[in-house]
């Protein structure tokens, strides 16, 4: 668990995925990732200080947690999508997919563009349909916050990263169904059932934790 006190300034929702279609229209693209950018940025995130919070948990659900960061004071301040280098292909050549939301303190906001507050309702509703749609693998990391290339004292940013996506409905908006299995991989029961997530991720007394 993790209490999101007024040291935690900022909150990264930070998806990845391989189906495109999934990319939201709302939000702005930027230039894909080049090699060497991914070279860097791997190299930031291994000299990193990085506290984790949740250990990578699958099959999570995120249906009421945007509702959760409203009430605990937190509000979107950017969006931004971009093509990524897939690291499992050793070619180099496949891409995924990474789709960040970026919320703030209300209290700590400076300034947002008119640009941006004209859409954001949108990227709301769009956000709140990756939520409720699938179920994904969910890690959390706290680390000290920078600006101007310098940790903030006492000033945090959490990392929330969504991953293996699994969708829960159809293109029909019909539930996936899958079989159940017993410990040695054998079906069980008489017919397939809808998936379901195991955990839910939630914000209660202003405490990050997940909820089976």
């Amino acid at each position: 668990m993790l209490l999101l006190d007024d040291s935690v300034k900022l909150i990264i929702l930070q998806f990845s995925f391989s189906n495109p279609s999934i990319v939201p229209a709302s939000i702005k693209q930027v230039e894909s990732e080049s090699l060497d950018d991914r070279k860097i940025r791997k190299s930031r995130e291994d000299t990193d200080t990085s506290e984790i919070i949740i250990e990578p948990t699958e099959n999570a659900y995120l249906a009421y947690f945007i509702d959760d960061l409203k009430t605990a004071g937190y509000e979107i301040v950017d969006a931004l999508y971009q093509p990524r280098v897939d690291p499992k292909d050793l070619a180099e050549k496949r891409t995924y997919h990474m789709v960040r939301f970026l919320f703030a303190r209300t209290e700590s906001i400076e300034k947002i563009y008119e640009g941006f507050l004209k859409i954001r309702p949108t990227i709301y509703t769009d956000l709140e349909g990756m939520c409720v749609d699938a179920i994904w693998r969910v890690r959390a990391l706290l680390n000290p916050l920078s600006k101007n290339g310098k940790d903030v004292y006492g000033q945090h940013a959490l990392s929330i990263n969504l991953e293996v996506r699994k969708p829960l409905f159809n293109p029909d908006d019909h539930h996936v169904l899958t079989w159940e299995k017993d410990e040695d991989g054998n079906r069980i029961g008489d017919e397939p059932v809808p998936i379901m997530p195991d955990y839910c991720l939630r914000i209660e007394n202003d405490f990050l934790k997940l909820v089976q």
